[in-house]
């Protein structure tokens, strides 16, 4: 019985490990990596952005998509006027952060 334990929670654990980033997890990657830091940052990696609004005072906002393995993957990002980021939303198909099989 113990031995059959073991082997279920060796399996749970093998396809837990398997099954990728969560979106949790690559949200927190994204703020990691992009806030307080300058847009720039995202340009050279996201492309340039598909929709920007950029009011008369305040902060920014810009979205971005690409396409990871034909899945659509986007980010909406608020700037400050300086071209800071101050917050980062991403969003997608599950192949943005997990690679397909």
């Amino acid at each position: 019985m113990i031995r059959g334990l073991s082997l279920a929670a060796g399996v749970a654990l093998l396809v837990t490990g398997c099954a990728g980033t969560t979106w949790p997890a690559f949200q927190k990657e994204q703020e990691e990596k992009y806030l307080g830091r300058p847009l720039d940052n995202m340009l050279a990696e996201w492309g340039s952005p598909i929709n920007e609004v950029h009011p008369a005072e305040g902060n920014a906002f810009y979205e971005f998509q690409y396409y990871r393995t034909s899945y659509a993957c986007r980010a909406k990002v608020e700037t400050t006027p300086d071209k800071t980021v101050t917050s980062i939303t991403v969003s997608g198909q599950n192949g943005c952060i997990d690679p397909p099989l």
